[in-house]
């Protein structure tokens, strides 16, 4: 029969130290921990605090102990445990006497004058006493109140000392004993007193009867509690500790303190029965560093001794605080640092012996030995060849993949080298094999054998064992020793699994992360790979996240890929793979062997036909996700079937969309926020906020949440649905934002509060992707009458893009429309796009592809007005291409529209072509016409013209702030950002600062030109921005500011241009290259790899 007690030792609260703020939040954490801990480890019944309960010892903070203590306790009760506390006092647990008074500086003089402690201890009241009696005070009214307060004690005896407490108590049928001594009655001020504090026989005389050995025999368990470790006690007092109050078997173990660090020991000398010691972690320290930097530390411990008749098993179970490097998470894990836990478990294991007395009762001290509780395994005539053969996984070269991700494959082998394990999430298609095969070449195991167990079905460590034989064809064991028996090789533990919500499964990752520690430590030649969907929510082991190549990432794919030819790697390529694939690497090495029987254009626009043709047979969908996506399938829960409804929804729109848009998509069936916490807690939707490039101000922005589903999500769930049920939620969501009556022809874009577009155009996508999906359906062409109101919306939607300067995407979406709509039927419909596109094209400085299209529509007769415009535009293409034949026209412009604002404008196209002496001063006269005409964006381009060249700087000012000024009343972005940024360049040449206005709208002007790609734009905003950074020393925002421009200039090929401004940062702030990249944050981190990237020479400093 076997009997158990269980104890929670806690220590260093510190209730009132400066970050006492912070405790609430590590508070809740604790409280879970120790819910979900309990329910392994059993009920506790007793609670060691081995002192510095507070951080000043005053009552006020011994009241706020009190509150928190009875938060803890509650929460206890509510999981049926009532347990007892037994407290010391710790040296933050007094008050301190005045500095100036004279019994403390004789106290300071215990160690060399027998008269002060011979005084201290000859009676209980004395001078000496009655200071650390007066010091203790408030502790010992606190610990004397805690019944009233409603948190158990124990029956106790005090001692000659404030906080010198026994106690004999019997839990679950075990007697145990408990001794608490005060060391820190000598520590009355902040001086060091490391090997300098005192103990005294005296002490445990009073609280046994003076009779200790007796005392201690009469209970199977005894500890001793004190608040510091005996190193802290001087020469004599350790001595005097050691051979009369804590002779070896006399206690079961001494619990401790103090030092914020835990540990464990058990020392034996010259074959006596040994001495158990465990110093606890800080519950809540905060330690002030000499370089005026804070560290925090928290950790706690649970305990556990089980008594059979014949022996008894310590067990402890350590945890400690730690932050996730990435998220920012704090959370609380197995303390792996500090002690050596049995594999697959979150505690260790020690071995106690039962000393039996004259009484014959058992008392349990230390063992000699540990026991090794490993399970043992009788050998096999297995060989490992064949045990091995059905988990045989290939890793096929992948060379492409070793140029992308270098963060991620940086913290997986930082991981590998720590631990020999890690874990690594992604969804299929994101090139998870590609990934690991970069990580084994880069390690230099890529000809090592590859093994893959799946735990896809795991629900608990003894139900896979069981299965794992019918699967896999032997035992575990017998695969373990296979495995070993193999050599290097790398075993990847695929499928494994993640708890899901609130759901009481939150160690099932833990249970996996032991599993897979118990096989790197049997198998000491492998490295272990957990592999999962999503991330596990509590882990020890770091995890790696792949996420989908950016359009930068997908180009270094696409440069290093080897099937990728000219037409791929060129930027308009790169663009339309990116669009079609949502840079996923499994899609773009598939877009690539399409494009060897087809040509870029004839990819076409990608449409949701286009995804639901797109899963392909070779394709392994993840088990989670079939598992994540049919519960909800499935499910009769209304609620859960409103969240099918949404992601559903989202599966359609790749872009992502806010509730507040979903809501009512469709009346009876209102989306709320549970619908989608609940797809987020499933890991089948993400959440991107339209969030500003760079930061404006200091203060908070609002910002949009947006729903996303990933691509592989999207693709899995459309597979699920009919086309039918496809094509209505089209036509449902195109309601959403143009209106219920587009399907009769009167559609009108809607938008939600705030500007039409994110700052990156994304939130127009979801219309143009609904349109083009609309425009290819076969239904749509079924008659002139179907195919009317789908025009209407495409020709709304270019429009409002164009009208909103939003020319990149208007391009892409006139090109879409255009490879769609039929030549021969509708060709009214398509010359209105061609226009619009051949503008947009224009603009975006494609000006061959732009004149084609004007010198094609010039050959039909149009409205005057139409016309017009198009030789306008036809004009200003030419002029940038620099053909003089702009000025021919120009003037046909002028003799078509005489008075017209696009005459004006045709005559400052010749005047400037012609560079004559007087061209400046009739330019300026057209400007000063146009204005008054109020013809603002004629007299706009001409001030931005004429201000390049000029000298008078305030004219120059006052010009472009007009310019800015009417642009912006005239909703025209495009040449409001062309004015700021003149202006502000003016501003810091002349000033080397500009206003905190103009501040937001220059980084607004860098937001639009990065939208939109405008080359030389975006360089001269960019410049501008920089040299503004750069002359505040504003190191955050030139980290971001590089981020976001690299992307630009790594797009367009121009790693040239990122060399300089790599050197510049470095000139600027070099002290960065000392980052850890590992640590940095995101701005940081990107910056770190591309410099390193590019090992520029003035890279002297170390890139961690």
């Amino acid at each position: 029969m076997t009997k158990q007690i269980s104890w929670l030792h806690l220590s260093d609260l510190h209730i009132g130290q400066s970050f006492q703020w912070l405790w609430p939040n590590f508070k809740a954490i604790f409280l879970d921990d120790i819910r979900r801990l309990t329910g392994e480890a059993g009920p506790i019944d007793l609670v060691v605090f081995s002192g510095d309960l507070t951080q000043r010892g005053d009552v006020k903070e011994f009241t706020t102990l009190s509150d928190e203590l009875q938060d803890i306790w509650e929460e206890l009760d509510k999981l049926g445990q009532r347990p007892l506390l037994f407290s010391v006092p710790g040296n933050h647990d007094l008050v301190r006497p005045a500095k100036n008074d004279a019994r403390i500086k004789m106290l300071k003089q215990w160690a060399i004058d027998p008269d002060v402690s011979n005084e201290f201890w000859a009676n209980s009241s004395n001078q000496y006493f009655n200071v650390v009696q007066a010091a203790f005070e408030n502790y010992v009214h606190w610990y004397a109140g805690l019944k009233d307060r409603g948190i158990p004690v124990p029956e106790y005896v005090t001692g000659r000392l404030p906080g010198d407490i026994s106690s004999s108590i019997v839990i679950n049928d075990v007697s145990v004993g408990l001794i608490g001594l005060n060391t820190a009655f000598l520590q009355l001020d902040e001086e060091d007193f490391e090997g300098k504090l005192a103990i005294d026989l005296r002490q445990l005389n009073a609280l046994t009867n003076n009779n200790p050995p007796a005392w201690c025999d009469q209970n199977q368990v005894n500890f001793l509690v004190t608040h510091h470790p005996t190193f802290w006690l001087s020469p004599e007092a350790s001595r005097h500790f050691q051979s009369e109050i804590y002779p070896s078997g006399r206690f079961t173990a001494h619990l401790y303190g103090h030092m914020h660090e835990p540990d464990q020991t058990t020392i034996y000398r010259g074959g006596d029965r040994g001495r158990k010691t465990f110093q606890s972690s800080s519950l809540f320290g905060i330690e002030h560093l000499a370089d005026g930097k804070t560290e925090r530390a928290h950790g706690y411990a649970i305990g556990q001794i089980v008594l059979s008749d014949t022996d008894a098993i310590w067990k402890l179970w350590p945890r400690k605080g730690r932050v996730n490097r990435r998220s920012g998470d704090r959370r609380i894990v197995p303390d792996v640092d500090n002690f050596d836990l049995i594999a697959g478990k979150e505690f260790l294991v020690d071995q106690l012996i039962l000393k039996q007395n004259h009484a014959a009762r058992s008392i349990v001290i230390a063992a000699p030995k540990a026991v090794d509780l490993a399970a043992t395994v009788d050998e096999t005539a297995h060989l490992w060849e064949e045990a091995l053969h059905g988990a045989i996984h290939t890793l096929t070269e992948q060379e492409q993949h070793l140029a992308i991700r270098p963060l991620q494959q940086q913290v997986c082998i930082e991981s590998i080298r720590q631990k020999r394990m890690a874990w690594v999430c992604a969804d299929w298609g994101l090139g998870r094999d590609g990934f690991l095969w970069s990580i084994a070449k880069r390690i230099g195991r890529e000809t090592q054998p590859v093994y893959r167990v799946d735990l896809g079905n795991y629900l608990t460590r003894d139900e896979f064992l069981t299965r794992f034989a019918t699967t896999a064809g032997c035992s575990f064991p017998d695969f373990c020793k296979a495995l070993t028996s193999a050599g290097p090789s790398l075993l990847l533990l695929d499928e494994a699994p993640v708890s899901v919500g609130d759901q009481n499964e939150r160690s099932v990752e833990s249970d996996a992360e032991g599993l897979a520690m118990m096989l790197r430590d049997f198998c000491p030649s492998s490295v272990i790979m957990l592999l999962a969907r999503r991330p596990p929510r509590t882990h020890s082991i770091d995890v790696v996240r792949l996420e989908p190549l950016d359009e930068a990432d997908t180009r270094t794919y696409l440069l290093a890929h080897p099937a990728a030819g000219s037409e791929a790697r060129s930027s308009r390529g790169v663009s339309e793979i990116f669009r079609h694939t949502d840079g996923l690497p499994g899609r773009i090495d598939r877009a690539l062997g399409t494009l060897r029987v087809v040509s870029l254009s004839e990819l076409g626009p990608p449409t949701s036909s286009d995804l639901t043709s797109s899963i392909s047979s070779q394709d392994t969908i993840p088990m989670s996700l079939i598992k994540a996506v049919s519960e909800l399938v499935d499910s009769n829960d209304p609620s859960e079937r409103r969240s099918w409804l949404l992601l559903k929804v989202l599966a359609i729109l790749p872009h992502g969309e806010s509730l507040q848009r979903l809501k009512r998509i469709e009346h009876d069936n209102p989306i709320f926020p549970k619908h989608g916490e609940e797809l987020l807690e499933r890991d089948l939707i993400q959440i991107r906020t339209s969030a500003t490039l760079i930061r404006h101000s200091e203060g908070a922005e609002d910002q949009v949440k947006i729903l996303v589903a990933p691509r592989p999500v999207r693709d899995y769930v459309l597979s699920r649905m009919p086309q039918k049920e496809i094509d209505a939620l089209v036509r449902k969501a195109a309601s959403l934002y143009f209106g219920e009556s587009w399907r009769v022809g009167h559609a009108s874009l809607r938008k939600l509060d705030g500007p039409l577009t994110s700052d990156d155009g994304s939130l127009l996508q979801n219309p143009h992707f609904l349109v083009t999906r609309l425009l290819a359906a076969p239904s749509t062409w079924r008659t002139n009458e179907s195919a009317a109101p789908v025009l209407d919306l495409c020709k709304i939607y270019t429009s409002a893009l164009l009208e909103a300067t939003n020319y990149r995407n208007c391009a892409t979406v006139c090109r879409d429309a255009l490879a769609i709509i039929p030549v021969d039927d509708f060709v009214a419909h398509r010359e209105t796009l061609e226009i619009l596109l051949a503008k947009s094209l224009r603009m975006l400085g494609e000006h061959d592809e732009a004149r084609a299209l004007y010198e094609k529509l010039l050959k039909n007769e149009r409205p005057r007005d139409v016309k017009t415009s198009i030789l306008l535009n036809y004009a200003l293409c030419l002029q940038s291409l620099e053909d003089s034949s702009a000025m021919d026209v120009a003037k046909q412009v002028i003799a078509l529209a005489p008075k017209s604002a696009a005459a004006l404008q045709a005559q400052s196209i010749i005047l400037e072509m012609q560079e004559e002496a007087d061209s400046s001063a009739k330019l300026l006269k057209i400007e000063i016409e146009a204005r008054k005409r109020g013809y603002d964006t004629v007299a706009n381009n001409l001030v931005l013209s004429r201000t390049d060249t000029t000298t008078d700087n305030l004219e120059a000012s006052s010009a472009l702030k007009q310019v800015y000024l009417t642009a912006t009343a005239d909703d025209d972005p495009y040449t409001a950002a062309r004015a700021m940024v003149k202006l502000a360049a003016r501003s810091i040449r002349e000033t080397g600062t500009i206003e905190s206005g103009d501040l937001n709208h220059l980084i607004s002007a860098y937001q639009y030109f990065y939208g939109e790609r405008f080359s030389s734009l975006f360089s001269s905003a960019h410049k501008t921005l920089w040299n503004l950074f750069e002359s505040h020393g504003d190191v955050r925002n030139l980290l971001s500011l590089f981020r976001h421009s690299s992307f630009i200039w790594r797009l367009h090929g121009d790693e040239a241009r990122e060399e300089i401004y790599v050197k510049k940062l470095i000139g600027t702030a070099r002290h960065i290259l000392t980052t850890n990249v590992l640590s940095a944050d995101q701005n940081t981190a990107y910056f770190l790899l591309r410099a390193r990237d590019h090992a520029t020479d003035e890279a002297n400093g170390s890139i961690s």
